[in-house]
């Protein structure tokens, strides 16, 4: 049984995902308490198709009011819980645990809590659960409402991110890997990423453009005019999530029902069933390929201040996507503009907490923020002039927040209910006015698709420069760096120097980037074997580092394991941590990049207040169970040194332990 379930403030349904499990349960739940009759025999109708309920009959299920109004009920209970606890006591419940181990996951993004129940393990389902918050972020800013319009998409990309964690060891890791490819190559890919991206901003007219190339989910080649700001690894990889996610509708599955059109918005993808039943297993699909050819375009929230992008992807060859990336509001603009409405929103808070005056100091806080951000975003437009209409708007919105302003400060001084009453009503109605401007500008799609074509004619380009090279780059894509060869990378030196190796796992969470042989062995039953003793092994460490511990060396009856975190500084010099997470009074997130912010999490409590620039290395080793502790310490130690060979940048040596 398992249920991904979104509540609003007032405890709305804005979105679910559900099984039939689910269904049948919560409609027998309220069939006992009385909340649901079951005239019409809808319970027996759902029973007796349970195994053959498919995705869309289960949406129409929960859609219609009398199953969207139990659940509701049946939930208000809890949820109510959760924010007294939040809002009162800063304090609410990450999980709990029912009978029969169905466990209950929480999130919270803005004004909506985000829910997992089902009996899977917890830490699964907060993975699970965090990249539907990170796809929130993306599509949808800080206005969780507008999930209702990429539902569907969203829930199949829930799907594709399930299969790609159960499968490729860098979205297991949450890091970025670089298809690896000798330099004359590199430097042509990049060069005509460059050559597409002025094109590109020739026809459109927007200066901020990143271009880049995937080849199987390995990143290949990024160009960033000089004028856009850098996308992080996070956003990397969850673009590869959205073109897979579009990859995989194949003809028997026809998510797209606009086939006959140029370009596919991410919108109009209708009901369908899930991705699971479709995907097929690691480097195989159809021979048709029904997705080449079109432009699918969308509007996200992307950089380290979720500036608005519009985002245009297109298909060199099976596999091979090409995006156009351009930034089309100001940043400082878009930066002010959110934090405006996260401050609002926490002032509504606050009110509605059961001594608001008791938080003067915290509201005057704010209060000051808010100006600040407000006189911000009038300064802009004035130095760049924008739309009539956001000007006016904003200036709106100061007269507005001085009204509040007033009404807290008389709340402050009277202590009234009334005025409570009062105040009430002009926070709601202030955080509805940001939410209103936030779609009319930072979130209006409404110019998305005007650019369509300027990306169809600069694929073509790129795809005449690099089609010769096009079945190399796959086929280099399926076997980037495998232990079973010696014809690259240099791995002759790893399989002599390193006996006893069987994997290693090496990420720079600096830059997230992941270097780790491919599993390619000439047996599956080799292939799947060891594939699941290395997932296992990354589960039990994250386990461990997010309980604070950043070395650890175990064996089973097969194999030898090998964990180690640490840390160094510009010049490569290793640093000890100040203060070890393990002491700290802080808890962490889960390990990750994309579904957390564990890295820089880490960093801040091992080096509080360092103004240093700290980098954070990982790396897994699987040896044979024969290999000694000190074998497997030399190694580590040896695999660092020598790194540098694959990624092209020297690391000096350091004492891992």
């Amino acid at each position: 049984m398992r249920s991904i379930l979104v509540f609003d403030q007032m405890n709305g349904l804005t979105f679910h995902k559900c099984d039939s499990a689910f269904i049948i349960h919560i409609l027998k739940l309220g069939k006992e308490q009385g909340l649901y009759h079951n005239s019409q025999g809808e319970l027996e109708k759902i029973v007796e198709k349970e195994k053959k309920l498919t995705t869309a009959e289960i949406d129409e299920i929960v859609n219609t009011p009398w199953c969207t109004n139990l659940i509701i009920q049946l939930f208000s209970p809890i949820l109510t819980s959760y924010k007294v606890l939040n809002s009162q006591f800063a304090n609410s419940y990450s999980s709990l645990q029912c009978e029969n181990n169905v466990n209950f996951i929480f999130e919270q993004f803005m004004d909506h809590i985000f829910t997992f129940i089902g009996d899977h393990d917890v830490s699964y389902m907060k993975k699970i659960l965090n990249f539907l918050v990170s796809a929130v972020k993306y599509f949808c800013g800080p206005d969780v409402a507008l999930l209702a319009k990429y539902k569907q998409f969203v829930s199949l990309m829930m799907d594709t991110w399930d299969q790609l964690v159960n499968k490729d060891q860098a979205f297991l890791l949450e890091a970025v890997e670089q298809l690896s490819i000798n330099g004359q190559i590199a430097a042509t890919t990049i060069s005509v990423l460059e050559n597409a991206a002025e094109k590109f901003e020739a026809l459109i007219s927007y200066p901020k453009i990143h271009t880049l190339i995937f080849v199987e989910n390995k990143l290949l080649s990024l160009y960033s005019s000089r004028k856009a700001k850098e996308l992080t690894p996070a956003d990397i990889l969850f673009l590869t999530v959205v073109a897979d996610t579009i990859r995989y509708q194949t003809p028997h599955n026809p998510i797209f029902k606009t086939a006959e059109k140029k370009a596919t918005s991410l919108e109009e993808v209708p009901e369908t069933n899930t991705l699971k039943n479709f995907l097929p297993k690691i480097f195989g699909r159809s021979n048709k390929v029904s997705y080449l050819g079109k432009v699918y375009y969308f509007l996200m929230m992307m950089g380290p201040q979720s500036c608005p992008s519009y985002v245009y992807i297109t298909y060199l060859a099976d596999g091979i996507p090409l995006f156009f990336i351009c930034e089309v509001w100001n940043e400082l603009f878009s930066q002010n503009l959110q934090e405006c409405l996260k401050h609002v929103m926490k002032l509504h808070d606050i009110q509605n907490q059961p001594n608001p005056s008791s938080h003067a100091e915290e509201i005057k806080s704010i209060s000051c923020l808010i100006d600040v951000c407000l006189s911000k975003m009038l300064s802009n437009c004035k130095k760049k002039p924008a739309q009539s209409f956001v000007e006016e708007s904003i200036k709106q919105l100061y007269v507005r927040w001085e009204q509040t302003q007033n009404k807290f400060k008389e709340y402050l001084k009277n202590q009234d209910a009334e005025c409570l009453t009062r105040l009430e009503t002009c926070t709601s109605n202030l955080v509805h006015n940001f939410k209103d401007l936030i779609r009319r500008t930072l979130l209006d799609t409404s110019r998305v698709n005007m650019f369509c074509d300027s990306a169809k004619i600069v694929t073509q380009f790129v795809d005449n420069q690099l089609k010769d090279f096009i079945e190399f780059l796959r086929a280099k894509a399926l076997k980037n760096f495998t232990l079973e060869s010696r014809s690259s990378l240099n791995i002759n030196r790893y399989l002599e120097e390193f006996p006893g190796l069987v994997h290693f796992i090496y990420i720079d969470r600096s830059n997230h980037r992941i270097i780790a042989p491919s599993l390619n062995f000439s047996d599956e039953d080799t292939i799947e074997f060891i594939k699941k003793k290395i997932w296992s092994s990354v589960k039990f460490c994250q386990k461990h580092l997010q309980n604070g511990h950043m070395s650890v060396i175990w064996r089973d009856a097969t194999f030898n394991y090998a964990y180690f975190l640490w840390f160094e500084d510009s010049s490569g010099i290793a640093m000890k941590p100040n203060v070890f997470p393990s002491g700290s009074l802080k808890p962490l997130p889960m390990p990750g990049m994309l579904t957390s912010s564990f890295y820089p999490n880490l960093i801040n409590v091992c080096f509080p207040n360092s103004n240093k620039t700290i980098n954070c290395y990982e790396l897994y080793c699987v040896h044979l169970g024969i290999a000694s502790s000190s074998c497997v310490l030399e190694h580590t130690r040896r695999i660092h040194a020598t790194i540098w060979e694959v990624t092209g940048f020297h690391n000096n040596s350091i004492d891992l332990l």
